[in-house]
């Protein structure tokens, strides 16, 4: 029964941020004058209103749409800006854990491969995304290794473009530049590589090596 004073044009939505920030982010919709409405229903003078929540509601950017009040969009706006902080901190935790338990490196090269095989453009949605447990720790092996094979194949083509032109050695000391870590076979890879070492050339560590 108690009155409240809102601007003209508030809606359900309006009302239920005017009461509790919490009340306005779990809003679902209203019952006005004991009828069901949507929480951008706009409110008359007069009306009697009761709130209708839901645990698994959250607010959106749509919301911003259909609210008058300043406190409503400031409540939106902090609710939206903690959802996409603890989605990112989350999506990172669990990627970084695929990375060190695939044993690839933790850093933006390999994050920028897996973003751009999902071809999510929002930083938040594609750490949502890998929140969400959307993205297998199988994917995600897949696509660095395809990415590798890639660079191989781009690196196997210029061998091929240019080989009439530059010495081998020339070449490898150029790709070696721009790619050093497809060509690299530390002692960690190289027990979970198969691989024999020639008996005819007899390498040592630091050799130059191609196949």
């Amino acid at each position: 029964g108690a009155t409240r004073t809102l601007p003209a044009g508030s809606t359900v939505l309006d009302f239920a941020y005017d009461l509790h920030s919490n009340l306005g982010n779990k809003c679902l919709g209203g019952k006005v004058n004991a009828e069901i409405v949507p929480r951008n229903y706009v409110l008359k003078n007069g009306d009697q209103l009761e709130i209708i929540t839901s645990k698994n509601q959250y607010p959106t950017v749509e919301w911003f749409d259909f609210v008058k009040t300043t406190r409503a969009k400031e409540c939106i706006k902090e609710a939206i800006r903690l959802e996409q902080k603890k989605y990112k901190e989350e999506g990172e935790r669990i990627l970084n854990n695929y990375f060190q338990e695939l044993g690839f490196e933790c850093n933006d090269a390999n994050k920028g491969k897996v973003r751009a095989a999902t071809k999510i453009r929002s930083e938040y949605e594609f750490y949502k995304y890998i929140a969400s447990g959307k993205m297998s720790k199988e994917r995600i092996q897949q696509i660095i290794s395809d990415a590798k094979n890639k660079n191989l194949e781009s690196f196997q083509r210029n061998i091929s473009d240019e080989l009439s032109k530059k010495t081998l050695d020339q070449l490898l000391d150029e790709e070696l530049e721009k790619n050093p870590e497809i060509f690299m076979l530390d002692e960690s890879s190289s027990e979970k590589i198969k691989h024999i070492v020639a008996p005819c050339c007899k390498p040592i560590p630091g050799d130059q090596v191609v196949g």
